[in-house]
């Protein structure tokens, strides 16, 4: 999916540039031939002005750093993210996206 052009914190970023950002990527992504609908905001900041600029260039959800599982009818503007790092191990990984992690974490509190 896409990114911004350059990895711009869309936070600081007018709605001009903000715009701005989202249509270059999504030209030169267009250029290289991927059609992309998705959207990853740089460090997974973004406010909810900026929603409907993100929508506007084309891009049907938005991920976020937000930990937890994305469940239906959750927000697709709003998804959040299961934090995956380089030396873990498989059955980690396996017990992240299954949720059992996340909703064990959930009864702790």
């Amino acid at each position: 999916g896409s990114h911004t052009h350059g990895h711009e914190i869309l936070e600081h970023l007018s709605d001009t540039q903000l715009i701005e950002t989202l249509s270059n990527a999504n030209h030169l992504l267009s250029s290289w031939g991927v059609k992309t609908q998705l959207f990853a905001a740089p460090n997974g900041s973004y406010l909810d002005r900026q929603i409907p600029f993100i929508k506007q260039a084309g891009l049907r959800c938005c991920v976020s750093t937000a930990e937890g599982l994305w469940r239906p009818p959750e927000a697709l503007f709003r998804i959040p993210r299961i934090g995956i790092g380089r030396d873990m191990p498989i059955e980690k990984f396996a017990l992240n996206i299954s949720g059992v992690l996340h909703d064990l974490r959930f009864w702790k509190n």
